[in-house]
């Protein structure tokens, strides 16, 4: 290869490993803000999540969260009941924006109102230009608030029905850990795990030299994390791996590209 013919290969080659390597790393970024969350291993009902938003009012350590519910392979439909699909519903008691997709947000009050994924909109109206009309999900009508980019097959709306219950609990952004655990304690949510991997600091007992309490907190911890991983991953859940594998594709495909470059460039010197 000529010397010039080396010299546009190498620069292409390291170009291509910045473009990969930023890339790469936006997107695992991206993947990796699920805010703090926690799992109810006994289910709390809808009346049970308003009593205790009132119990919550006025502390100083109160925590802002939502409750929510995910249903999938539910049948949405148009209005008219002529065209349907299947979807994922997000059932709310809260704010949505403590939960990871991007759009608009259904407030508590916002009982007729729902978001959808892109590709429910597609195959409901033919196109992503859903907002103000109408999808039924089971006995009851929503008009959209916004169409999702992603997650693309899902319904998002505030539950209404006193009865309805709840598996999950997310907690706002930038909450501390210990104000999560203090919230769950309050309310007898014994049940409750917080969601995440290991945590170091839950091994560590009062004293360095505690023997027991390390085998003992590392036993509590490895049934925690026991018991999460058996509970099925949730559609947002899934969202944030898949932009991590993205992200580390991206990576490595970046360390390929600068390996190239420098290995182009070095034939040129030689």
């Amino acid at each position: 290869m000529r010397a010039w013919g080396r010299q546009i290969a190498a620069a292409v080659c390291l170009a291509a490993a910045v473009v990969c390597g930023i890339a790469g790393r936006m997107t695992a970024q991206k993947g990796g803000v699920f805010p703090v969350s926690a799992v109810s291993w006994e289910r709390v009902t809808l009346a049970e999540v308003r009593q205790i938003r009132e119990q919550e009012a006025g502390r100083a350590d109160a925590a802002d969260f939502t409750a929510w519910r995910e249903e999938k392979e539910a049948r949405v439909t148009t209005e008219d009941g002529f065209f349907g699909t299947q979807a994922t519903l997000i059932r709310l008691s809260g704010s949505s924006e403590h939960l990871p997709f991007g759009g608009g947000i259904i407030d508590e009050d916002d009982t007729d109102g729902c978001f959808i994924g892109e590709t429910v909109a597609e195959r409901l109206f033919g196109n992503r230009e859903a907002e103000k009309l109408s999808v039924v999900c089971g006995d009851r009508t929503f008009t959209v608030r916004g169409v999702l980019k992603e997650p693309a097959e899902i319904v998002v709306f505030q539950e209404n029905a006193a009865d309805a219950d709840f598996d999950r609990i997310v907690f706002a952004r930038g909450t501390k850990e210990s104000v999560c655990d203090a919230f769950l304690n309050r309310y007898g949510l014994s049940r409750m795990e917080i969601r995440g991997g290991l945590s170091l600091r839950k091994l560590i007992p009062g004293k360095w030299s505690d023997f027991a309490g390390w085998q003992s907190n590392a036993a509590a911890e490895e049934n925690r994390l026991r018991r999460q991983r058996a509970l099925p991953a949730s559609v947002f859940e899934l969202q944030e791996e898949a932009r991590r594998r993205k992200g580390g594709i991206l990576l490595a495909g970046g360390v390929l590209f600068l390996f190239a470059g420098l290995r182009i460039g070095g034939f040129q010197r030689n």
